[in-house]
């Protein structure tokens, strides 16, 4: 049975699997989960399935300097990094962080992505229900509904 973690400090445990980022490998684990960031992870308790990178921010950010800078407020979820491991886990992570945010950080009134700017990234957030609101030299923000 599939489970839903959230990983929001500092566990061994997870290290290698935030470390296995196809999007933004660069990122560094503890940066990961920071104070106002956090990581989904679907798993069977043996396989991880799919992983979904989130930072609570105050703006849409257009860049990962932006991302990690913006320290103004949390009312933005923005969602950084998509993976999986198995055919429907990245929608299904999508939704699961969506359910999570509406139920657990009732302060964030948007979620959005920061999207590498390519075609495959596109067309997954295109095809998962979003909508793009902003195009950036180097990067999407597409917008889900809360």
């Amino acid at each position: 049975m599939d489970q839903l973690t959230v990983v929001n400090s500092h566990s061994d445990r997870w290290i290698p699997v935030l470390e296995k980022d196809p999007v933004r490998p660069h990122i560094s684990h503890f940066l990961r989960v920071a104070s106002n960031r956090e990581c989904f992870v679907i798993h069977d308790g043996i396989m991880v399935k799919s992983v979904l990178c989130a930072a609570y921010i105050g703006s849409i950010p257009k860049t990962e300097d932006e991302l990690f800078a913006d320290w103004s407020s949390f009312n933005y979820a923005v969602f950084y990094s998509v993976w999986s491991f198995g055919k429907g886990y990245g929608s299904k992570i999508i939704d699961q962080a969506l359910i999570h945010t509406r139920w657990n950080r009732r302060y964030v009134t948007r979620a959005v992505t920061l999207s590498p700017k390519t075609e495959m990234a596109r067309g997954f957030h295109l095809a998962n229900g979003a909508v793009l609101a902003r195009e950036n030299p180097e990067s999407y923000n597409f917008e889900y509904l809360l």
